[in-house]
């Protein structure tokens, strides 16, 4: 599996179990990570406070009680080994502006195999999932025009986001 958990020098893969309260749970040699209903729990090394997120690898690092716990997923580098979006990523990983250094393939969960790219990469246009929506929304749309329009609350990080870069 792709995903990671790092905590100072010491790195472990996660193996995903079990959802716990609605929210996916993993084990790994450190522990368990789950989500009690109010906090992310990091086999007893960490929690989350005050965080929003619907998975562990989109918990800002702010978020965190111990500054040195962070999340790696690799892989998705091609349309033939996607991530997945539910285990690996985190359905709000788009919502929540989780930044991504290069476009990153993947399984939503409608089934689809898509990249999160604003252009087009191997013949296919983008996508980006919206965890509110539950649907697939063009990359290069995704931003400036659905997360606008459509999720302007101003609690909203996106609206934050776009009145900050305006």
């Amino acid at each position: 599996m792709p995903l990671t958990l790092n905590v100072g020098t010491l790195s472990t893969v996660l193996t995903r179990v079990d959802d716990v309260n609605g929210f996916p749970s993993f084990v790994c040699s450190m522990g368990p990570i789950y989500h009690d209903g109010v906090n992310w729990n990091v086999a007893d090394i960490a929690h989350s406070m005050h965080s929003t997120a619907t998975h562990p690898h989109t918990v800002y690092g702010r978020e965190w009680s111990q500054s040195d716990v962070f999340f790696h997923v690799s892989g998705g580098l091609s349309a033939t080994d996607p991530l997945c979006l539910e285990s690996d990523l985190g359905l709000d990983i788009f919502y929540r502006l989780c930044p991504m250094t290069r476009p990153v393939w993947y399984r939503s969960p409608s089934g689809c195999v898509t990249h999160s790219g604003a252009k087009q990469i191997q013949g296919v246009m983008g996508r980006r999932w919206c965890s509110v929506c539950k649907r697939g929304i063009s990359g290069n749309n995704f931003v400036f025009q659905h997360m606008r329009k459509m999720h302007p609350d101003g609690s909203n990080e996106w609206e934050l986001f776009c009145a900050f870069i305006s």
